[in-house]
C-alpha cells in the first residue's frame, strides 16, 4: 500500500474546510487532520512537522523562515486570500511550493 500524503488544515474554526472543497477526490490518497483550535507558537514544529501539505485559512499561524526550515515534510503550503501576512513569503517560495489561491 502506497503511503498515504498528510493534509494539516489550520485555524478552520468555523469547521467549514470540509464543505468548502470535494475532499473524496483525495480520500483514498491522503489523510486530512483540521485544527480548529490555534496552535500555540512553542508547539508549531512538534504539531505540524509530519505533514507534506499544509493549508494556512487564516492569518494567525506565522511561519517564518525559522520554522518553514525545520518542517523537513512540508512540501506544499496552501493559503487563502490574495496575501498572508503570517507566511515568510520569501523563505517559502524559496525552500517549498507555495500556492495562493482566492475565490
Amino acid at each position: 500500500m502506497a503511503k498515504r500524503v498528510k493534509i494539516g488544515i489550520l485555524d478552520d474554526y468555523q469547521g467549514v474546510s470540509q464543505a468548502l472543497a470535494d475532499w473524496s477526490l483525495v480520500a483514498n490518497n491522503c489523510s486530512i487532520e483540521i485544527f480548529r483550535e490555534p496552535i500555540e507558537s512553542s508547539d508549531l514544529l512538534d504539531r505540524l512537522e509530519r505533514f507534506e501539505i499544509i493549508s494556512a485559512m487564516r492569518e494567525r499561524t506565522q511561519f517564518p523562515r525559522e520554522l518553514l526550515k525545520k518542517l523537513q515534510n512540508l512540501r506544499l503550503l496552501v493559503t487563502t486570500g490574495m496575501r498572508n501576512s503570517a507566511i515568510d513569503l520569501e523563505a517559502a517560495t524559496n525552500i517549498i511550493a507555495l500556492a495562493v489561491y482566492s475565490t
